[in-house]
């Protein structure tokens, strides 16, 4: 018999990859027509993005011009993104 805390586990990865191929095609799609996927909250349904905007504004108010960032579990890695336009630097981003 098939152990069901594995069959959850490999049930969770799955749905994960899908999220994250659902997510790749939607960025090559805006890429192909010259634009840029929106970034953290904007990317997220409303009903979803109120603590991802609280993370922003998190970052935003930290990272400065020569602040260095180390993203660790970073999925796609969009909340370091909202780092660099105010100056900085993504040391790495580590899913």
């Amino acid at each position: 018999m098939d152990n069901p805390k594995i069959l959850i586990f490999e049930s969770d990865k799955h749905r994960e990859r899908l999220r994250y191929d659902l997510r790749a095609q939607q960025s090559l799609q805006y890429a192909e027509a010259g634009l840029h996927a929106p970034l953290g909250a904007a990317g997220i349904k409303p009903e979803f993005g109120a603590p991802y905007a609280d993370y922003e504004d998190q970052i935003k108010a930290r990272c400065r011009k020569g602040t260095r960032v180390l993203d660790l579990c970073c999925g796609t890695g969009l909340l370091s993104l909202i780092a660099h336009p105010n100056g900085a630097e993504i040391t790495v981003s580590v899913s």
